[in-house]
């Protein structure tokens, strides 16, 4: 399956076009949910986090999709603010 994501940054003015994402998995983290996924347009695009309550708006389709990406929770302590929460 893939989303249609329209996603709202409080440190952007404009919104972006909707991008379509392929699903990896979700987790919570101090109080917000997180969805983990990669943006459709490029297979080898970084594994991406959007925070769930910053989503405007969120469409399922239902075109089967593969991939190769994988969510594994210890692959994310790269991003520096989620670093101590995984320590």
């Amino acid at each position: 399956m893939l989303l249609q994501l329209r996603y709202g940054s409080p440190y952007r003015e404009a919104l972006k076009p909707a991008l379509t994402v392929v699903p990896l998995g979700v987790f919570w983290d101090r109080g917000y949910w997180y969805l983990v996924g990669r943006p459709q347009a490029d297979e080898h695009t970084a594994t991406r986090l959007w925070r769930a309550d910053r989503v405007i708006s969120l469409s399922v389709t239902s075109v089967p999709v593969k991939t190769t990406a994988v969510f594994d929770i210890h692959t994310l302590p790269g991003h520096t603010w989620l670093r101590t929460a995984m320590d």
